[in-house]
Formats: C-alpha cells, sequence, structure tokens
C-alpha cells in the first residue's frame, strides 16, 4: 500500500513541476535553517561535555558581599587547595590549582613559538581525561616536563614522537616533554591552551613562595573532581565556610563569602549571577533566540506546503470525488496525501542536507564555531527522520485531512468551491508567515542600529596606526634606548607605556579622599599608571588643565582624570586641586590634578565611561604602545620594529596587536549575532515570497475567466492588477500590526542587556513596514501582471 501510495504520489507531484518545485525548495531551505541552528545550538548545549568526566567536575567560587551587592568571584587564592585536600580531601577524587591561560615563548633549536599555556597540577590530566598520543598522564610529576597538544608537538617536531626532547621555555628554562595529548575540543573551556607546565613550578616563584598563605590574593582557579557517589550541593555545603574560616575577621565579616562548587556544564551557560542568584545568561537567552527561529523558519516552509495544497484543492476535489465514489475510504486518502507530504519533505530533506553541508564553511565563520555534519552519527539520521516525520504531519496534516473530507456527490456536481472554509484559513497562514518575516526584519536592524551605535561613540583617544607590545621583563631599564632606536629607524613617531591595556582597565580602587567628601561614602575609580608620553600619542582631549610632562619632575605626584572623575569628585574647578590616594598596596600620598581629559571608551562600549584617576608610577608599566609612522607602508614600519625589537629582546618573537583591532573584537559577539539573524531573516522572507508566489499563481489561474470577462469588458491592466493584489497587501499590513508589538516586546528585553543602547525609533517600523510591502507587490505582480496581459480569447475558449 506504501509503494502504491508513493507512486501515486511521485507521479502527481511530476505531472504539477512548478508546485512540487515551490513546496521542495521553501521546505529544503526551512530544514536547511533548522539543521544549522541544531548543529549550532548542539555546540553550545555541550560544551564541555568532550571531557569524560565533565557531570562530575566543577570549579571552586565564591560569593562575597562588597558595597551591599553579592558578587560572583572565580578567582581563588593560593593557599585554598592545600586547604581543601587537608580538611575536606574525602570530598573529592581530585583537586587541581591551575593559573590562567597566558602567552610563553617556545623554542627548540631555530625554532621559535609562542603558545598559550598554564601551570596546572598533575591531577589535571586524569581529570579532563586527556587522550595521550605520546607519553602517559604522569608526564606532570616531574618539575621540568611539559605536556604538548598534538598541533604544538606538530609544529617543532612534525610528526615525530618528541617524548624526551627537550623545548626552551622564555630565555633558558629547559623543558622536557613528556607527553603529547590531543588538542582540547574547540567547544570546551581549555580551547586555547596549547600545552601544560606543572604547577611545581610556578610555586618555586618569589611571587607564590609571598602568597603561600595569603587569603587576600586571588590569582588561581581552583578545578575538583567529586566522587561518582557524591553531589555537588552536599560537597558545596561541606566547603561554604572555607573562605569566612580562614580570612581575618574583620575582612571575613564584611564580606560574608560564600564558597560553593560551579559545575562544570554551567560554566558556559549559566555563569551569570545578580546579586548572588543566578540569572539567565545572554548566551542562554541567545540560544533560545535561535532555537524560536529555527522552529518558526520551519513552520513557515510548512505553511506554504499547506496553503499551496489547499489552493489547489479545486484541482484536487474531483480526483477526491472519484475514488471516494468507487469505494476509497477516508483513511486511504489520508494517507495518499500524508504519503505525498512525505515524499516531498524526504526530498526536501535530502536537498536541506546539501545545502546545510554547502553553507557550513561560510556559517562557521560568521558563527566562530567549527561545526560539521556528523555523517556517521545514528542518533543524527533518527533525529533527522524523526524530523521528516514530523514535518511531513505538520505539513500535510491539513490539506490531508481537509481534502479527504470532501463530499463526492456535491464535488462531482460542480458545487464545491475553495471559498468554503480554507480561504480565511489560508489568509490566517499567510498573516502568520508574514509576521514572523516582519519581526525578524525588525530585530535584524535593531541589532545592526545597536552595533552601529556603539562603534559610533567617540572614543576619547586616537587609535589609529597604533599597536601594542606586552613589555617583557628584558626590556626593563633599556625603554629609553629601544625608543631612540625606533625612532631613529623611521618605524615609529611616538613612544608610550601603561600599566594596562588601553582597552581595558586592569586596576580598580577606592581609598580617595578630598575636601568636601561625603564620609561615608567610599568610591572605586579606575586607577592606571601610564608614562607621560600617553596622552600626547593618543590625543587625548582635555577641557580643562593639562598632560603629564616629563620634563615636569612634580609631576610625579600629579594625576590626570576623565570627566566621569570629575563628577564623583565634584570640584568646581578640579584643576589644581589636592587628592590623597591610600591604596592596599602602598602608602597614601597626595596627589595634584593636573587636567580632565575627556571620557574614554576603555571598556565595554556598550556601558558608561568608568570614572577613572591616570597616575604615573613606572613599576606598574606591563606595555608598550607605539604609534606607527604614516609616512611609510605599515609592513615597512612592522618589519623595521620586529628588526630592533630581536636586537633588544632576542630570545622572544615580536607580537603585537593593533589597538583599533582590540576595540573592534569587543563589538565581536553583537556583529556575530546580527550576521546570523540578517543570514535567517532573509531566508524567512524568500520563504515567505516562494509561498506568496505560488498561492497568487494558483489565485491567479482560478480567476483566469473572470479576469479575461473584465478584460473583454474594459478593465485595464492596472485595474486587474489591483483587484488581484489589494486581498494581498491587505493582509501584509495586518502582519505589520501583529509583528511590530511583538518584536518592541521581545527586543526591549534584549536591549535591556546594555547600558548604553540606542532607542526604537517609529521610522524603523515605518521602514519596515514599507520595504514588506514592496517585497509583496514584486512577488505578487509577476504572476498578476501575467495573467492581466494574456490573450482573453485564449482563456474564454478554454
Amino acid at each position: 500500500m506504501l509503494k502504491h501510495n508513493l507512486l501515486i504520489s511521485y507521479r502527481t507531484l511530476l505531472r504539477d513541476k512548478g508546485f512540487t518545485l515551490l513546496n521542495i525548495g521553501g521546505l529544503a531551505l526551512g530544514m536547511s535553517v533548522a539543521i544549522l541552528i541544531g548543529l549550532w545550538m548542539n555546540d553550545e548545549l555541550s560544551f564541555n561535555h568532550s571531557f569524560e568526566n565533565h557531570e562530575k567536575i566543577a570549579e571552586v567560587v565564591h560569593f562575597e558581599t562588597v558595597k551591599g551587592e553579592r558578587l560572583f568571584n572565580t578567582s581563588t587564592p593560593l593557599p585554598l587547595g592545600k586547604v581543601l585536600n587537608d580538611s575536606y580531601g574525602s570530598d573529592f577524587q581530585y583537586i587541581v590549582n591551575s593559573t590562567q591561560d597566558r602567552t610563553f615563548l617556545l623554542s627548540n633549536e631555530e625554532k621559535k613559538f609562542t603558545g598559550r599555556g598554564r601551570y596546572m597540577e598533575s591531577d589535571v590530566a586524569e581529570m579532563l581525561s586527556l587522550e595521550m598520543q605520546h607519553g602517559t598522564r604522569k608526564g606532570l610529576e616531574d618539575i621540568n616536563s611539559i605536556l604538548l597538544s598534538s598541533s604544538m608537538a606538530a609544529r617543532f617536531f612534525g610528526k615525530e614522537n618528541p617524548v624526551g626532547e627537550v623545548i626552551k621555555l622564555g630565555e633558558e628554562t629547559e623543558m622536557k616533554v613528556t607527553g603529547v595529548f590531543s588538542d582540547f575540543a574547540k567547544n570546551s573551556k581549555f580551547k586555547e591552551v596549547e600545552f601544560i607546565l606543572p604547577f611545581k613550578m610556578f610555586l618555586t616563584f618569589n611571587f607564590a613562595k609571598n602568597n603561600m598563605n595569603n587569603w587576600d590574593d586571588g590569582f588561581l582557579r581552583t578545578y575538583v573532581q567529586i566522587p561518582l557517589n557524591s553531589t555537588f550541593e552536599k560537597v558545596s555545603q561541606r566547603v561554604e565556610n572555607v573562605f569566612a574560616d580562614n580570612l581575618k575577621a574583620e575582612d571575613a565579616a564584611s564580606l560574608q563569602p560564600k564558597t560553593f562548587l560551579h559545575p562544570m556544564d554551567n560554566w558556559r551557560l549559566n555563569s551569570e549571577f545578580e546579586n548572588g542568584v543566578a540569572i539567565t545568561s545572554i548566551r542562554m537567552q541567545t540560544i533560545w533566540m535561535y532555537g524560536m527561529i529555527g522552529l518558526f523558519v520551519l513552520l513557515l516552509a510548512c505553511i506554504n506546503f499547506m496553503n499551496l495544497s489547499t489552493a489547489r484543492s479545486s484541482r484536487r476535489a474531483k480526483e477526491v470525488g472519484i475514488r471516494k465514489s468507487i469505494g476509497s475510504l477516508r483513511g486511504q486518502l489520508v494517507g495518499q496525501f500524508l504519503s505525498e507530504s512525505f515524499l516531498v519533505s524526504m526530498v526536501g530533506f535530502v536537498i536541506a542536507i546539501g545545502l546545510a553541508y554547502s553553507i557550513l564553511p561560510w556559517f562557521n565563520e560568521i558563527a566562530d564555531k567549527t561545526l560539521f555534519v556528523p555523517w556517521r552519527n545514528i542518533y543524527f539520521w533518527l533525529l533527522g527522520f524523526g524530523f521528516v516525520f514530523l514535518t511531513s504531519i505538520l505539513a500535510g496534516s491539513y490539506p490531508a485531512f481537509y481534502l479527504s473530507s470532501l463530499k463526492p456527490v456535491k464535488v462531482l456536481k460542480g458545487k464545491m468551491s475553495t471559498k468554503e472554509g480554507n480561504p480565511l484559513f489560508r489568509k490566517a497562514l499567510v498573516v502568520f508567515q508574514f509576521s514572523i518575516s516582519i519581526s525578524l526584519i525588525i530585530g535584524t536592524v535593531i541589532i545592526y542600529q545597536q552595533i552601529q551605535y556603539a562603534q559610533s561613540r567617540p572614543l576619547g583617544y586616537e587609535q589609529e596606526n597604533l599597536i601594542r607590545i606586552f613589555k617583557m621583563n628584558a626590556l626593563n631599564g633599556t625603554e629609553d634606548a629601544f625608543r631612540n632606536e625606533l625612532m631613529q629607524s623611521g618605524a615609529i613617531i611616538g613612544m608610550a607605556e601603561s600599566a594596562t591595556r588601553l582597552t581595558g582597565i586592569g586596576s580598580n580602587n577606592n581609598g580617595f579622599t578630598w575636601q568636601e567628601k561625603d564620609p561615608s561614602t567610599d568610591p572605586v575609580f579606575g586607577t592606571l599608571s601610564v608614562s607621560s608620553e600617553l596622552g600626547e600619542l593618543v590625543n587625548w582631549k582635555y577641557i580643562d588643565g593639562r598632560g603629564f610632562s616629563a620634563d615636569l619632575a612634580s609631576d610625579s605626584s600629579g594625576i590626570v582624570i576623565n570627566e566621569a572623575a570629575a563628577k564623583v569628585f565634584g570640584f568646581e574647578n578640579p584643576v589644581g586641586q589636592t587628592v590623597n590616594w591610600n591604596p592596599d598596596f602602598r602608602d597614601a600620598q597626595d596627589y595634584t590634578i593636573l587636567g580632565v581629559a575627556k571620557d574614554m571608551i576603555m571598556r565595554s562600549p556598550y556601558e558608561p565611561t568608568v570614572p577613572t584617576v591616570f597616575y604615573m608610577e613606572p613599576e606598574y608599566y606591563s606595555w608598550v604602545f607605539l604609534k606607527l609612522n604614516p609616512q611609510i607602508s605599515t609592513e615597512q614600519a612592522l618589519a623595521k620594529i620586529d628588526k630592533v625589537y630581536s636586537k633588544f629582546v632576542p630570545f622572544d618573537i615580536f607580537e603585537y596587536n593593533f589597538v583599533n583591532d582590540l576595540h573592534a573584537r569587543k563589538f565581536r559577539e553583537e556583529v556575530r549575532t546580527g550576521s546570523i539573524a540578517k543570514l535567517f531573516s532573509i531566508l524567512a522572507i524568500l520563504i515567505s515570497c516562494l509561498g506568496l508566489f505560488g498561492l497568487t499563481a494558483y489565485i491567479a489561474q482560478q480567476r483566469t475567466k473572470e479576469i479575461s470577462i473584465r478584460k473583454v469588458l474594459g478593465a485595464s491592466t492596472f485595474n486587474l492588477w489591483h483587484l488581484l493584489s489589494k486581498d494581498f497587501i491587505l493582509l501584509v499590513f495586518i502582519s505589520c500590526f501583529i509583528a511590530i508589538p511583538v518584536a518592541i516586546y521581545f527586543l526591549n528585553g534584549w536591549l535591556e542587556n546594555f547600558e548604553y543602547r540606542v532607542e526604537m525609533s517609529w521610522w524603523i517600523f515605518v521602514g519596515v513596514m514599507l520595504c514588506a510591502m514592496v517585497i509583496t507587490l514584486i512577488t505578487i505582480s509577476f504572476q498578476t501582471i501575467k495573467v492581466a496581459l494574456a490573450n482573453p480569447a485564449s482563456n474564454l475558449k478554454e
């Protein structure tokens, strides 16, 4: 029976090629979008699942109270690991202290490469179930050992087994390769880690020795694995007071720390807290948003099928009437129409896989993913065929049950009219389709506007031709010689130093006092140590006073503040005023305000400017900024800098970042969201137009004789076009009034994530309405004008 139904379905679809192409094309587009979104969602939801024990691994974190607000803190002090092991060892299978990722220079004979690595305790290999290609998981037990990722090992040694080889870390530290592990999965926390160094070596550094018993300085990450028969909740209750028990009594009373285990499965999507309470993260919101888009786009494709099938009901009605009159049961007819739907869905699915496969490289680029079609995964195919089955039921249910319910006597007497029952339903489906499409278009426009709004926000400094390099310790003491040689080479026109990146604020401090300050407040300022040349190098704009001068020794006790800081201080004339600063890391000192610079965007461009204080303290300089000479090409300037840098730091590779690139990265997530939303919006409107095109074609075909009679009686082409178009324009107009409030509701929720955000202007909605009208008119005009221009005599003879 199934074979018979499929054969009839094949012949029916082949007989009406235009209808078949529209249906298959629409379904294929909808399914390909659903496949892409499904792969993307699976990648996000399976983050860190590449680790065998991911369900039992957690990070030790804590809440602490700062100015009445409960803050989430992942940084842990050095002694925490020992206390957990000594006092709560039975609650854990593994306890691993780890530094954060950082860039190191590795060398072997003439080969030099930089890579990202961490100092981690030896149990990390077992905890993260490293897949060892060479060596064993015990490789980190020796203090001078190193584990390389397969990609890093290949850079140095090709396909050879490197175990036993020696690699230099930095200038002179020799490390013995004791193992090679498979690269971490791209959708994991440790994806950038290219090698692992023994934590025993980190403990030999003076910084670590000085912090062995210091609970006030959190600079590590502490990862744990609990036994199979335990739970995170149970262990969290056991260790919740570990910080409070080891901090100073006054600090414990002030911070009210509460320690708990944060499961590895939550690191990606559930790591946002508001005043100590977990909230839905932006990433999770994005996942649900894309999931809804995928579902709606698939619904659009199914609606096309339903619309076109019910529109053709008059052409299939006689078939149904004859088959019923010769004994076909309604169940057989339902099976026939569902078989037809299944055949279309299956062909659409095959084409959809091909489309998704061909689009994936481009989609991966804009989504920053490494997605692939899992050809050998049985679950993918089970989901795929289940997907086809559900789609065929969803897309073919209405035409199947509607057409099979027709009365054969009524149909064969010619009394069946397509106006009975289904036109209102088709109109509702058209409205639903365009409501979704218009909502997506509005969302895409608002996302684009939000990005442009933040990108066009005045920076407060110049970043063109400006590069940033990390200041190696070997450069200390030779900065002036380094600058002079670069200037003489003609590669740069200026150099400055800073304690932090120009596109970020690495230090925040309180402890400022001044005349007329409210004693009940202790505001926090961004505090940046900079060299005297930085303001001129990046062209700070001063609204009052001046910047630092290297020629004035007194400027060492001067500060430059931004507009936001000036508002906090509240001075009517800030220049010349004295501010006392008593930070935790040194003695109190009086500073004189030299100038007030315009606000600079150094953190997120979507947030208000941070009140910032700039001062000069050379011992904290960590970054060097170079202004390239605009009179020569960038390639020439960088080559000259590389040559000079190699002379001063021969054991290192010249690595740099353009400051404008670093700033642009802050928009990466929003740009990615906008690009994906734009892609799906285009596909949604395309699918809607395909359905509208087919629907117009059938309605025009049904009204061919009516149009011909009207034309004979003198109706103009415009009159006929207006006759066929007005109903669709009205439907799209209704769709706009449904879509606009829906879009406003969801977009308001999205924009609330940004303090510095665009306002939704009325002209956006008017523009999208007009755009939808124009697209609709273009879509339906082809068919309506074609019918209106046809020879009425030929149509009336039929």
